[in-house]
Order: structure tokens, then sequence, then C-alpha cells
């Protein structure tokens, strides 16, 4: 059971932000496999002045992650780059999944998503880019939690994407990708939510994943010549956007009830 708090946010660890990409991109990669953890250990440096507890066994160390919480995983996380690599071993998988299970209410994370990343995009408030604090998106249906700037960059416009190879696309391919920073807020029904993003079809200044959309238009446009093979291809992909869009909702809706709570 996670140890309770009634911490504010000034007593909480401070740490760096210039670590904040690091930790990022190693969140992002951390599937917990051994070679995650090589890839880790290899961008580590010799720090100055280790911390108290960076001098502790391994064994120690967790010890002490068994009774945090998410957000203090991920700030222990960035401590160090020695604390970063304990932190997100594969020996710490436990932990993490223990810490989350331990919110209450908190939906499932999906399979395709690591326990610490989705601990950052529920718990943290910082850009996975940057760093930056403030107005943030974050797509529970693409797992991005981004600043303005950086998510303008990634997840550009339809008519944007509506160019070179994919100029003349049929517009039934925008129904194959999740739109990015679609609004749960009025629904209380994920069906009612489902009917209104499924009336909106294409519309050209709805946003989408650059990466994404070029991945599934490209399948498209080479499956066109076979149409049973293409059926399949476009039934698998609504089931996908349809179950991320409910993986959406339902953290959605855990935060407003939370928030509501006080909790």
């Amino acid at each position: 059971m996670g140890v309770s708090r009634n911490d504010s946010d000034e007593t909480r660890l401070r740490v760096p932000q210039q670590t904040l990409p690091e930790l990022c991109r190693d969140i992002s990669a951390s599937d917990f496999s051994p070679q995650t953890l090589c890839s880790i250990e290899h961008h580590q440096q010799p720090t100055s002045t280790p911390a108290p507890f960076e001098r502790f066994p391994v064994d120690i160390f967790y010890e002490i992650l068994r009774w945090l919480e998410p957000l203090d995983l991920l700030q222990c996380a960035r401590v160090s780059k020695r604390c970063r690599a304990v932190t997100l071993s594969p020996d710490a998988k436990p932990y993490w999944a223990a810490a989350l299970r331990n919110v209450p209410g908190l939906p499932e994370r999906a399979p395709d998503i690591s326990e610490p990343r989705y601990a950052f995009l529920v718990f943290e408030r910082f850009c996975e880019v940057c760093g930056a604090e403030g107005q943030l998106e974050v797509s529970y249906s693409y797992g991005c939690r981004l600043c303005g700037k950086c998510w303008e960059a990634r997840y550009p416009h339809g008519f944007q994407l509506m160019v070179g190879a994919f100029l003349s696309i049929d517009h039934a391919v925008f129904e194959l990708l999740p739109i990015f920073g679609v609004v749960f807020d009025k629904f209380d029904d994920f069906e009612d939510a489902w009917s209104d993003i499924a009336a909106k079809r294409f519309i050209s200044n709805l946003r989408y994943s650059k990466t994404e959309f070029e991945t599934v238009a490209a399948k498209y446009l080479r499956l066109r010549s076979d149409k049973a093979a293409l059926a399949g291809f476009v039934a698998e992909r609504k089931a996908l956007v349809l179950e991320r869009y409910k993986r959406e909702f339902d953290v959605l809706k855990w935060k407003q009830s939370s928030q509501r709570s006080g909790s």
C-alpha cells in the first residue's frame, strides 16, 4: 500500500529541469528490457556530489522505491543518471506497477505504454520534449504530453498532411487515426462521445499525428489494389482507434472525478 501524503507541491522533491529531456527519452524507451537498461547506463556521466541515498546498496534503494507513489518515482528518476538507471531498470517494474495499482480508480494502462510512460502522462506537468511548464496538451490516444510549440510540429492539420504522394488520398484515411486534442468534457457517456467524433469524419482543420498518418496512408495506398486486404486493414485500424478513444475517455473522466473529490 502506498504511503499516504498531505504534502504540498512546495515540500516535494525539487529536481533540475535540464534533466527532463533525458528522462523523457529514457521513459519513452522504457520497456524494462536489458537492452533499454544498457542504453540508459551508456549515457551516464559521473556526478559531482551524489545524493545520500545514491550511496545505498541497490537492494536498499529498491526497498525505498516500493513505498513511493507514481509522481515520487518520476522525481526519483530525475535526481541523477544513476537513479534513473536503477528506477527504470527491469527490477523496478513491480514497484511502478504497484504504485499505479494503488491509485484509486486509475484506469489500466494500454499494453503498448510502459508503466513509467503512463505515470508520466497522468501525473507530470512538463512537456516531454522541451520540459516547458504551463498550458500543455495531453493525449492519451497518442500517449504524449506536449506544449503548444512542440505539438504543432508533430500534429499538423489534416490539410497540411495531404501533400506529395498523399495529395489526393481518400479522406477516409483520416478515420483510421485518432484526432489529436479531441474534447470529451461535455460527455458523460462514451457512446455519446464516440457518436460526436464519428460525425466529424474528415475536417481539414483537425489535427493528426504526422508520423502515424504517413505510416497508415502509405499502407492504405499500397493495399488499394487488393480489396480484401484493404478492408481488413481498415477494420483493424478502426477498432484500434475506437480502443484508443475509449482509453482517453476513461482517463479524462477519472481525472475529472479526482479533481472534484480533491484526491
